[in-house]
């Protein structure tokens, strides 16, 4: 299995404003991409991030999501 980190970054031009699903980084080991999703700072561009558990049919299993709260 493999865990991906994705980012959700403000984007002016796009008409939602934002784009997601942003690549990150992915990892075959779930202890290390949760050390790295808890390492990720947020901020006012990047603004969400989320954990992501790809199987190896294929199916996608959201495992984290955390967004910016503005402070």
């Amino acid at each position: 299995m493999i865990y991906i980190l994705t980012l959700s970054k403000i984007c002016p031009g796009e008409p939602s404003g934002y784009i997601s699903d942003l690549w990150e980084d992915c990892w075959t080991d779930r202890v290390a991409a949760e050390r790295a999703f808890n390492k990720m700072p947020l901020g006012n561009v990047y603004f969400r991030k989320e954990l992501w558990l790809k199987e190896p049919g294929g199916r996608r299993t959201l495992l984290m999501e955390e967004r910016y709260n503005g402070t």
